[in-house]
């Protein structure tokens, strides 16, 4: 594929070999590890990306949302973002649980100050029930 960009996943993510502009080969060639190398043509990092940047200021959404509406897993969005997500909103994409991995909290918790996104008690995540926006809508 070419103008693909390469994402080094699990083989427990759902991806769909040749759905999505995504493709997959079937090991990593370490041993007692099974890994895809997952080929995101731009147009689907595109989607993801464009997703997250519709998500309102206050709101937020998981991965595993994103992934349903590209027809992805998770981690395949989480990967975008880690590779492309630094000019969108990346703060409003969080885990199931409404946190976020520890190297972000700080500056994300921050944002979310700024932005009045509902907090759990402890400040230390979001409050999904009450944040949560469904992509797509």
């Amino acid at each position: 594929m070419t103008g693909g960009v390469s994402l080094r996943l699990s083989t427990r993510d759902p991806v769909r070999p040749t759905a999505y502009g995504v493709s997959c080969c079937p090991h990593d060639g370490r041993l007692g590890s099974v890994a895809c190398v997952v080929r995101a043509d731009e147009d689907f990092v595109e989607r993801v990306l464009a997703l997250v940047e519709a998500v309102p200021r206050g709101r937020v959404t998981t991965y595993g949302a994103i992934a349903d509406v590209v027809g992805s897993g998770p981690r395949l969005v989480g990967n975008v973002m880690a590779r492309h997500g630094a000019g969108v909103p990346w703060w409003r994409v969080v885990r199931a649980d409404g946190s976020l991995p520890p190297s972000h909290h700080d500056e994300a918790r921050q944002r979310y100050l700024e932005e009045g996104t509902p907090l759990r008690r402890s400040g230390v995540a979001v409050d999904i029930v009450a944040a949560f926006w469904q992509p797509g809508d």
